[in-house]
């Protein structure tokens, strides 16, 4: 089967966790199968926040299918971490 490795610097989720809310700066590394299905596994290491989430660390996991004609589905999980007295 053929994949293709994908690393992405400088990415951004727009995220509400309870009564918080704020941007996810990320960084990925994933991978997904260009046939078939189109399988992915997208690991995402969260670097920083901003407003309601700022100081955040942890990571986040995304496993699912994606194709160009059809889109995609992904199921997402992982730990937020904030600041103490946050």
């Amino acid at each position: 089967p053929t994949s293709v490795a994908q690393f992405t610097a400088g990415s951004s989720l727009r995220v509400r966790i309870g009564n918080r809310e704020g941007v996810l700066s990320v960084r990925n590394a994933g991978a997904v199968r260009t046939t078939g299905v189109g399988e992915i596994v997208d690991i995402q290491t969260i670097v920083d926040g901003t407003d309601g989430l700022a100081g955040a660390t942890g990571v986040l996991t995304a496993f699912g299918t994606f194709t160009f004609s059809g889109g995609g589905r992904s199921e997402f999980g992982g730990v937020v971490c904030l600041p103490a007295g946050f």
